[in-house]
């Protein structure tokens, strides 16, 4: 999956976004599955 994100003017093409949350930070752990992030590891 490609990713385009528009940062002010200069359109950058992302190919993966890092995401981290503590494992005490339930709620964030459960936006990160809705959103289809995998775990790697």
């Amino acid at each position: 999956m490609k990713v385009e994100k528009i940062y002010g003017d200069l359109p950058m093409d992302l190919v993966r976004i890092q995401a981290r949350c503590f494992l005490e930070n339930i709620g964030s752990a459960r936006v990160m599955e809705k959103r289809q992030c995998l775990l790697k590891g």
